[in-house]
């Protein structure tokens, strides 16, 4: 039945039946899909292929393996993390300062511009230094420096700071060019 190729069997009075493809039983009488949703074959949500010859073929989800899918692959051990990132099976944990599937991507930090009031950027393993224009301090620059508080004015001038300096301007009964600049250190914080 159905293109069956049948022959004696070694026991007397009982036959074997070879099936074409897609029929099963004892005649080849029934019908069937190696992929039917009902007995799929395929585990771990993984999807069957029917192939011309009446067998499946199962094409495994990431992270899955084996003739069924049946096999779990710990990537943490074939893929380990770089610089010292945490390694869950799916998940990237990575460390301050590194991207990418294995954590094998420095981060520019500096891309965002932190440092503000012109300080320059310099972009270390996992955090940044910014070196301050003169007259600002703080870790990113975003203070501005009372250069007053040194008494850099001589003669009795008075010092007014202003945002990134100070003036000194002449005591009352005194002419000529007060001290107008400070040379001031850059300072640079981590």
């Amino acid at each position: 039945m159905n293109g069956a190729l049948c022959h004696e069997s070694s026991i007397p009075g009982h036959f074997v039946c070879l099936c074409p493809p897609f029929y099963t039983g004892k005649f080849c009488h029934q019908h069937y899909n190696p992929c039917d949703p009902l007995s799929d074959p395929c585990r771990n949500n993984s999807t069957c292929l029917t192939l011309v010859d009446g067998n499946h073929y199962c094409v495994c989800r990431e992270g899955f393996e084996g003739e069924h899918c049946e096999i779990n692959v710990n990537k943490c051990f074939s893929l380990p993390c770089q610089n010292y990132g945490d390694c869950e099976d799916g998940v990237n944990n990575f460390r301050p300062g590194f991207s990418g599937p294995l954590c094998d991507l420095d981060t520019n930090e500096c891309s965002s511009r932190p440092c503000k009031n012109n300080g320059t950027c310099v972009d270390l393993s996992n955090r940044i230094m910014c070196i301050c224009e003169p007259g600002y301090h703080g870790s990113l620059c975003e203070l501005d420096m009372n250069e007053c508080e040194i008494s850099p004015c001589l003669d009795g001038e008075d010092c007014v700071s202003r945002t990134g300096g100070y003036n000194c301007l002449c005591a009352p009964g005194y002419t000529g060019k007060p001290l107008s600049a400070l040379s001031v250190s850059t300072y640079g914080y981590l």
